[in-house]
């Protein structure tokens, strides 16, 4: 018997399997390994764009956290800088009252008018106007009425507008029995009640003064106030560019992803 003959003559099997080993072994014949590889780079890019947007988000919060704690912080200051100023204009009234108050008083009997204005009688001019009608000249008159035989003492009555011209009136404490003539006097005042003119514009400034300083004191925290708002403001408004930056440079990264996909369609549906 003679033994099978071996023929080179490929067969139906041989040609497909070599077909196959061929499009494997040369990827440039074999398309679904480049949709492979194309997919595992947008799985890889999708998660690193995912770990990117962890990171941004964590350094969003951080600086959010930043922001909120310095406007405490200054809220803080802005409150201890306001009861400083109260404290320091309360303070100050209490020193202007305590010295207001600390001033001497004079006799018992200059008490004179309720307008609060030194009495124009007193000899020391240091009284205030207390009472409602002024008594001096009563009491001048009933002291000449009993003393008849005495000559009459002549009673001043001198006007509060010192340093300017005005007339002064100079006549008996008395009744005027006997035609006692008035004589008036022109010129600036002088002496003591230049001075009591002087106490009582003084404690009018003291007034002025105390309630200048209240409204200094409004108007800074006023504007302690603004600049805090302003400051807010400005933070929102940076975080709001950031924050848009983040979202268009995301949208960005989608319109790639979608420009892949659609440009390969067989990377799409296996995607």
């Amino acid at each position: 018997m003679s033994a099978p003959s071996k023929s080179n003559t490929p067969t139906a099997t041989n040609t497909t399997w070599s077909k196959d080993w061929v499009e494997a072994a040369t990827p440039e014949l074999n398309p679904g390994m480049d949709d492979e590889d194309e997919v595992v780079i947008v799985k890889q890019g999708e998660h690193k764009w995912h770990n990117q947007s962890k990171a941004e988000q964590a350094q969003i919060e951080a600086e959010e956290k930043k922001v909120a704690e310095e406007e405490a912080a200054k809220k803080r200051a802005a409150e201890v800088a306001a009861k400083q100023q109260e404290s320091m204009a309360d303070a100050s009234k209490k020193r202007a009252r305590e010295e207001l108050e600390a001033r001497p008083s004079g006799s018992g009997n200059a008490e004179v008018g309720g307008t609060g204005a030194c009495c124009m009688h007193c000899e020391k001019a240091k009284a205030k106007c207390l009472k409602e009608k002024c008594e001096w000249s009563e009491m001048r008159s009933a002291g000449a009425r009993k003393g008849k035989g005495k000559e009459p003492e002549k009673l001043v009555a001198v006007s509060l507008c010192g340093g300017k011209k005005h007339k002064r009136l100079k006549k008996a404490a008395a009744k005027d029995v006997n035609d006692n003539k008035i004589e008036e006097v022109t010129g600036p005042l002088k002496g003591k009640g230049k001075e009591r003119a002087r106490s009582g514009s003084g404690s009018r400034n003291m007034e002025w003064i105390i309630e200048g300083l209240d409204w200094l004191v409004v108007a800074v925290e006023r504007l302690t106030e603004g600049v805090r708002v302003m400051t807010v403001a400005h933070k929102s408004v940076a975080q709001s560019v950031y924050h848009a930056g983040v979202i268009m440079e995301q949208i960005l990264h989608e319109y790639k992803l979608f420009l892949i996909l659609v440009s390969r369609p067989g990377l799409l549906r296996s995607y």
